[in-house]
C-alpha cells in the first residue's frame, strides 16, 4: 500500500498540538515507529480498535481478580491501540464513519467497563473526584476539536454543549492522555 509518509507526519505534528502532553509522547515514541510496520502487515484500523477493545475488557477482568499490575499494563495497552486505529486510518486512507464510531464506542464501553471497576473495587474518593475532573475536561476538549470539524460522532454527541474555547482551552493539559495516565497509575496503586 502506498502513503505518503512525510506528508502524513507534517499533518499528526499539526494535530497533537491540540492534544496533551501524554498523547504526544505516545505518538512519538509508540505510533511513528511501529506505524509503518503495521501497515505493512495489513492491521486494518477496525482490527485495531478490536485489540483495544479486548485490551480494555481484559483490564477490566484482571482488576475484577484483584490483579492490578496487569490490569493497569491492560488499561494502558488499550489506550496505546486507541492511539493507533486513528493513525493507520489516516495513513492508509481507510478513514470511515464506521471506525468513528466503532472507535468511540470501544472507548466509551471500555471506560464504563472502569468505572464499574473503580466502584466495585472501592477506589477512594479523592480518586473518584479526580478522575471526574479528567473525564469532564477530556469531554469539553474533543467537544471543542469537533467543533471545528464539524463531522463524527463526538460533534454529534456534544454540539448541543454551550462552550466557549477561549474560557476551556485548558482543557488540552487533561484530556484523554492524561485520564490514561491517571487511570493506569490508579489502577496499579490500588490495594
Amino acid at each position: 500500500m502506498k502513503y505518503n509518509w512525510n506528508e502524513f507526519k507534517t499533518n499528526e505534528d499539526k494535530k497533537l498540538k491540540k492534544l496533551d502532553i501524554v498523547d504526544g509522547l505516545i505518538h512519538k515514541f509508540i505510533t511513528y515507529p511501529i506505524l509503518p510496520t503495521l501497515v505493512q502487515l495489513g492491521f486494518t484500523p477496525n482490527f485495531i480498535t478490536t485489540i483495544s477493545l479486548i485490551c480494555g475488557i481484559m483490564s477490566f477482568i484482571l482488576i475484577s481478580y484483584d490483579n492490578y499490575i496487569c490490569g493497569s499494563v491492560f488499561f494502558m495497552l488499550r489506550y496505546i491501540a486507541d492511539c493507533l486505529d486513528g493513525a493507520v486510518a489516516r495513513l492508509t486512507k481507510q478513514t470511515s464513519e464506521f471506525g468513528d464510531i466503532m472507535d468511540h464506542c470501544v472507548d466509551y464501553f471500555t471506560f464504563i467497563l472502569f468505572y464499574i471497576s473503580c466502584y466495585t473495587k472501592n477506589f477512594s474518593n479523592i480518586f473518584m473526584i479526580i478522575l471526574h475532573i479528567f473525564l469532564f475536561s477530556s469531554i469539553i476538549h474533543y467537544a471543542l476539536i469537533y467543533r471545528k470539524t464539524k463531522k463524527g460522532i463526538i460533534y454529534t454527541l456534544t454540539k448541543w454543549i454551550p462552550i466557549d474555547e477561549t474560557t476551556f482551552k485548558w482543557t488540552k493539559y487533561f484530556s484523554t492522555g492524561m485520564l490514561t495516565l491517571f487511570c493506569s497509575i490508579g489502577i496499579f496503586l490500588h490495594k
